[in-house]
């Protein structure tokens, strides 16, 4: 059986030749996808350890949508594994009847003797009588006994209710329901449902600087001239001070989120899954004599336009 790391390989190599035979590159895909380009590099290499299993799957479907591919059949293939047959049923056997052991036996031995002499024969006519008036006996007390019928049994208790039968085709509708959600937790186990990544847009109407945090980790700054656009990607959220806020008109999934500010406003804010929310900066001054800075309590920007 393939390990799951192997399978992936495969898939990886597969993406790669179809985006080459489409003459497509990666920026040009991660342009249209609006997924990190050192993302799609790492799906290629064959890389499933460089994030979280379920947002590499989540990635890895939608690139292969957008070459094409089926992404919903490469992530099956990514996850197939071999069955096991069914255990054979055990063979039963029944034993032959006793009564019909010793008729046989009876009967061979008389085709077997020859020429037999007068008492012998009379003798074994006997046995052979005797032998079927045995069998007819047992045979009418098994007929008598099948069809006597138990004697009801009567309730002990006044107040015992009657059991309601379950009919057998509800039973074997039970128990296939319970198998199959037996399989199919066998084979596909449950996965936590993930979260969105978060794809924001800036658009700038006005000459505007602005710097953007995205998940405490990455950090970048420019200037917008009006007209300018640009992306950015994280799975937490994003930290951005803007110079002018009515300079620009941020999209979060391809939502806008309305008005930052008015003209000239200098704002701090969040931009998570639950939208715009404030964002707390601290700041340092130099001291008076002294080398070391001062350090500013941190201070709270709010989402009022005054």
């Amino acid at each position: 059986m393939e390990s799951k790391r192997v399978k992936f390989k495969k898939i990886s190599k597969e993406i790669t030749k179809t985006r080459r035979e489409l003459k497509l590159s990666i920026k040009e895909v991660s342009t249209k996808l609006r997924i990190n380009p050192e993302f799609l590099k790492k799906i290629e290499a064959g890389d499933m350890e460089f994030l979280p299993l379920p947002y590499v799957r989540a990635f890895v479907k939608s690139y292969a949508d957008f070459l094409k591919m089926d992404g919903h059949a490469v992530l099956e293939s990514w996850a197939e594994d071999d069955g096991t047959g069914d255990e054979k049923s055990p063979t039963t056997h029944v034993k032959k009847p006793k009564v019909e052991s010793d008729l046989s036996e009876l009967d061979s031995q008389s085709a077997h003797q020859s020429n037999p002499e007068p008492k012998n024969k009379v003798r074994k006519e006997i046995l052979i009588g005797a032998g079927l008036a045995t069998v007819v006996v047992i045979i009418i007390l098994i007929s008598a006994l099948s069809e006597q019928s138990p004697p009801p049994i009567q309730a002990t208790l006044e107040d015992e209710q009657p059991v309601e039968q379950i009919p057998f085709e509800e039973v074997l509708q039970e128990v296939n329901q319970d198998k199959t959600e037996a399989e199919v937790k066998t084979l596909a186990p449950v996965v936590k449902p993930v979260k969105e990544v978060l794809n924001l847009r800036i658009a700038a109407t006005d000459s505007v600087w602005v710097k953007v945090i995205i998940d405490e980790l990455d950090e970048s700054e420019a200037i917008f001239a009006p007209g300018h656009v640009r992306s950015f990607q994280a799975l937490e959220q994003f930290h951005l001070q803007i110079g002018n806020a009515a300079g620009i008109k941020l999209y979060l999934n391809e939502k806008e989120l309305g008005q930052i500010g008015r003209s000239g406003q200098v704002r701090y804010i969040t931009v998570d899954h639950e939208g715009i929310k404030p964002f707390r900066r601290s700041s340092t001054i130099p001291a008076e004599n002294s080398s070391e800075p001062v350090r500013i309590p941190a201070q709270e920007d709010t989402l009022s336009n005054n």
